[in-house]
């Protein structure tokens, strides 16, 4: 039985669902619902750093390939940051006008020189929100996302035994690891970046923090994930819930992983 069908999307933290929805609607993203004042459930004060009453989201799929993406609302401010960024990967102006040339930072530099990748840094001010940029012809969407960590061993065992990733290379100093995972859909399909520091410091991240803060999966049974991901080092458990949005069903869960980073499990109910 299969226990992780795809990737459903990554959500990123905005201060006005409306205004995140006009920009990425003009980065090649399609919205498809928005919805506002869903009421904060118990089980999700774990993983939000202050206590809201409801959120505004909007969901956005990729018009060709790459995740989807929530935006989320939280009608809070902290100074937390979420533990992912992500790569876009395109050949749209479209990219560009929206948004401002940040060049190449650290982290740039570091994928650049091991995996050629040429990315450059940029940031979209009207959501304060920051990305790295690959320019493709064969691709246009979020084709990878990057996650640091202590430990990467153990990290690499969570998410290729737990949320069913699989090996394709690491950089000749061995502290990159590149991870796919493949599921039925291209846009459930992603690749991610883990890059080793010994010397992080892991900080909590929540659902309520600024930038790239959840990536959330399509699962078959919820209570056998979690307690997969639980004996492979996930931190912070959060009790499964029923939820209903955009008329569908479903039971959601949250985690944290080893490094602190946080996942959405997602299993849709008839």
């Amino acid at each position: 039985m299969i226990d992780i069908f795809g990737i459903d999307h990554i959500c990123g933290t905005c201060n006005n669902i409306d205004i995140a929805s006009n920009v990425l609607s003009k980065l090649n993203f399609k919205i498809i619902f928005k919805t506002y004042n869903l009421n904060s459930v118990p089980e999700k004060k774990l993983f939000l750093k202050q206590n809201v009453e409801s959120h505004d989201s909007a969901f956005l799929s990729a018009s060709s390939n790459g995740l989807s993406i929530e935006m989320i609302n939280h009608h809070s401010h902290n100074e937390t940051h979420g533990n992912y960024e992500i790569i876009i990967e395109g050949n749209s102006k479209q990219f560009i006008n929206e948004s401002t040339y940040v060049g190449e930072d650290a982290l740039c530099k570091l994928i650049n020189s091991q995996f050629k990748y040429k990315l450059a840094k940029f940031h979209i001010p009207k959501l304060d929100l920051f990305y790295y940029y690959k320019k493709s012809e064969s691709f246009s969407g979020i084709s990878n996302i990057v996650l640091k960590c202590k430990n990467i061993e153990q990290v690499v065992r969570f998410w290729t035994q737990g949320l069913g990733f699989e090996f394709v290379e690491k950089s000749n100093k061995g502290n990159i690891w590149n991870l796919r995972f493949t599921g039925p859909m291209d846009n459930w399909n992603t690749s991610l970046l883990l890059i080793e520091d010994k010397d992080l410091q892991i900080n909590n991240s929540y659902l309520d923090s600024s930038g790239w803060t959840c990536v959330s999966f399509i699962v078959n049974e919820i209570e056998l994930c979690i307690k997969k991901l639980k004996f492979l080092g996930a931190i912070k458990i959060g009790e499964p819930y029923n939820f209903k949005i955009n008329e569908k069903n479903m039971r959601l869960a949250f985690l944290s992983g080893p490094s602190m980073e946080l996942i959405e499990l997602i299993e849709f109910k008839k």
